[in-house]
């Protein structure tokens, strides 16, 4: 089950050789996505991968993403969707407090450690 972005960061670049590469990455809404496991087994080369499922809250990765990037008004709209994971949902609850100018602590979702 696809379960939210992957956030380009600076690893992306070295892989790329090119160390603008993670920021145009981000400009084009390119994001790319984790998967959770529901049910044990295997996958090989050339298995069919099919949509079972679309959740009824309407939001895909681009717009996770998009809300995260650019649209950050929009982060209650994280907290709506029931599977979201729990690091989205901190990150849109810290940001709706930031907003507020309440204090917060979380970190960033989905980014690699530098």
């Amino acid at each position: 089950e696809v379960s939210e972005p992957r956030i380009p960061c600076w690893r992306l670049g070295v892989r790329m050789n090119d160390k603008l590469f993670p920021r145009r990455f981000t400009e084009a809404l390119r994001p790319g996505s984790y998967f959770r496991l529901i049910v044990e087994g295997s996958v090989g080369a050339g298995d069919e991968i099919r949509v079972v499922e679309r959740p009824a809250h309407g939001l895909t990765i681009r717009h996770v993403f998009r809300i995260y990037t650019r649209d950050r008004d929009e982060a209650q709209r994280l907290l709506t969707a029931p599977r979201m994971s729990e690091s989205w949902k901190r990150w849109a609850l810290d940001w709706l407090q930031k907003s507020k100018g309440q204090p917060t602590e979380t970190a960033e979702p989905g980014c690699c450690e530098s």
